[in-house]
């Protein structure tokens, strides 16, 4: 008597958060060898997780690197919801591997939980509050100090700047993998966040960048076209 094992996939039961196997469930085949019988046999079951959350999780993480820039919006209300560590990692990962001017990675970054420091730099960005709501405000700085003796005035005034926007374009965009929420801020006043993260001199604030769990769903804005945009030179 033979038998193949086939593997199907079925939705877990409510509450298991795991993928288990079963082989209990038959399934039949014909026995080409014998007299047309239907042979009972084993098949693998999968049990796949879901819940309210799946079918999201395992959509984000099937989205192309394009999808995910497309889907990317500047959010600027936010849920009352905590950032597990796991994503805060995710986030610090994203802006550690960006590129950099001669790989001096002359940037830092402060994480910014407290609401009295959220305070003082909604403040210093003219008002906009809704950094208040979010969980964790970053703060991108131009580490002056790095670059300067490289690459002299050039370096200080865009190979730094430079650095902090690629890495926070990578932290965007792996935010908006992980169903986060951010805004782009840079018109602020530099003195006035610079005093509220006492920050030494030759850090400059460049960018200030809310991270959060979204309250709103903004259309996407137009775009100028290719056309407009790009010169094709030959």
């Amino acid at each position: 008597m033979r038998y193949s094992r086939l593997l199907e996939f079925r939705p877990a039961k409510a509450g298991r958060d795991e993928l288990s196997l079963d082989t209990k469930v038959p399934s039949r085949e014909r026995d080409p060898d014998k007299s047309g019988k239907d042979l009972v046999q084993p098949t693998m079951v999968a049990s796949i997780p879901i819940n309210r959350d799946w079918h999201t999780i395992n959509r984000r993480k099937l989205m192309s690197v394009s999808e995910t820039i497309k889907a990317r919006r500047s959010i600027r209300a936010y849920q009352n919801k905590s950032l597990s560590g796991e994503l805060v990692d995710k986030l610090s990962e994203a802006l550690l591997w960006a590129p950099s001017a001669g790989n001096l990675q002359s940037r830092k970054f402060y994480f910014v939980y407290n609401n009295t420091i959220k305070q003082a730099l909604a403040q210093a960005t003219h008002g906009q509050n809704f950094i208040l709501q979010a969980p964790l405000v970053i703060v991108g700085c131009a580490d002056i100090a790095k670059v300067e003796p490289r690459y002299g005035l050039r370096g200080t005034s865009l190979f730094a700047l430079q650095d902090v926007a690629a890495s926070i374009q990578n932290l965007m965009l792996v935010a908006q993998e992980n169903g986060l929420g951010t805004v782009w801020i840079g018109a602020f006043d530099e003195d006035r966040a610079a005093k509220a993260l006492k920050l030494p001199n030759y850090l400059r604030p460049v960018i200030i960048v809310p991270v959060g769990y979204s309250a709103q769903k903004p259309m996407a804005p137009p775009r100028v076209s290719q056309q407009e945009a790009i010169e094709i030179i030959e």
